[in-house]
């Protein structure tokens, strides 16, 4: 018969515990907290984060931080108003990754919101959710859908992140690159067929690509599709504010063209642009669940927008185009659209 000896272990928490970190919360929260917010775009995720701050039973705290690429939606700027004019707490907010302070550098006592930026580098969330309660700092990451938050796995590089633009503005710094054979070499590495074909119609400026409102467009925030980001991988899929979505031809043809090829979009391109347009709120004002809608003249609204989202026909619907030409399609020949 073996004997092992067992070794006693004594739970410490109640002896090195004092009374303001055992019960830093309402007693309906723990003392720490590193919480996943998930759910559909508009089902009420900043609406539970801000009443947590609010409600004298949520969370306590002495500073609040803020990493958003969407710091210009109103509820943020009801929280400025709300939290700012009070001397005793502190309010910081980050647009960019590289400004994020590091967990050591946090006042302690702090809650710490990730919000719309699953399309941008997990490094400083993955510090927080690891080191962050030994900072006494609380972490909420506000997404679509459960993601893994490790850089390798849940990063599509951005097109200024490829092109590592730095000072020039993003499209002409672009532009100035693909006359490099590195520019085209960065092209053709970092993007799949597709994902080459679309951004080099974009970047040309040509009429028939979708720049307007509906439209993918380059700005200070990096490379968009009304007011979240959006990326390509290699594979050709598309990634908008985290979500990943198949990339084939009829998708691209949805997102980037003002006037889609039929002969490649099918129903079920048609269903997944309709869910793009509910996620980005992209035929509304502003970009909001709340706004009226963003009608207008054009093409892309009356054949699509209105009959997708609004199940209405205005003019002559998607498949009756009489009033205008035929559609101007993308190619690689040297003529790149067709009247």
């Amino acid at each position: 018969m073996r004997f092992v000896r067992m070794i006693k272990v004594t739970n410490l928490d109640g002896k090195v515990r004092i009374d303001k970190e055992m019960r830093k919360h309402s007693s309906m929260l723990p003392t720490s907290i590193r919480t996943i917010v998930c759910g559909p775009s508009n089902c009420g995720k900043t609406n539970v984060l801000v009443s947590l701050l609010e409600s004298p039973h949520g969370v306590r705290f002495e500073n609040v931080y803020v990493y958003s690429k969407s710091l210009q939606q109103p509820k943020y700027q009801y929280l400025t108003n709300l939290l700012t004019p009070i001397e005793e707490i502190g309010y910081f907010t980050f647009s960019n990754n590289s400004d994020v302070i590091p967990p050591n550098e946090a006042l302690p006592n702090s809650i710490f919101i990730f919000d719309d930026v699953a399309c941008d580098k997990q490094n400083a969330i993955r510090e927080y959710f690891a080191m962050g309660r030994h900072a006494h700092v609380d972490c909420f990451y506000l997404c679509q859908e459960p993601r893994d938050l490790s850089y390798e796995y849940s990063h599509t590089p951005s097109v200024e992140e490829v092109f590592e633009v730095v000072d020039e503005p993003l499209v002409t710094s672009i532009r100035h690159l693909l006359q490099t054979s590195e520019g085209q070499e960065k092209l053709q590495t970092s993007y799949g067929p597709l994902g080459q074909k679309y951004l080099k119609a974009v970047l040309s400026g040509k009429k028939a690509v979708n720049i307007d409102m509906y439209g993918v467009y380059f700005s200070n925030e990096g490379t968009m599709l009304d007011d979240k980001r959006i990326a390509l991988d290699k594979n050709d899929d598309i990634i908008i504010n985290g979500k990943r979505y198949k990339g084939i031809p009829g998708q691209y043809e949805l997102i980037f063209m003002k006037f889609h090829n039929e002969n490649i979009c099918t129903d079920d391109d048609m269903h997944t642009y309709k869910s793009i347009l509910l996620t980005t709120n992209a035929y509304r004002r502003g970009h909001s669940a709340d706004s009226q809608v963003l009608d207008n003249k054009r093409y892309k609204y009356k054949n699509i927008i209105a009959t997708l989202v609004l199940d209405k026909k205005v003019g002559t619907g998607i498949n009756k185009r009489s009033d205008i030409p035929r559609a101007m399609t993308l190619n690689d020949n040297k003529i790149d659209y067709i009247h």
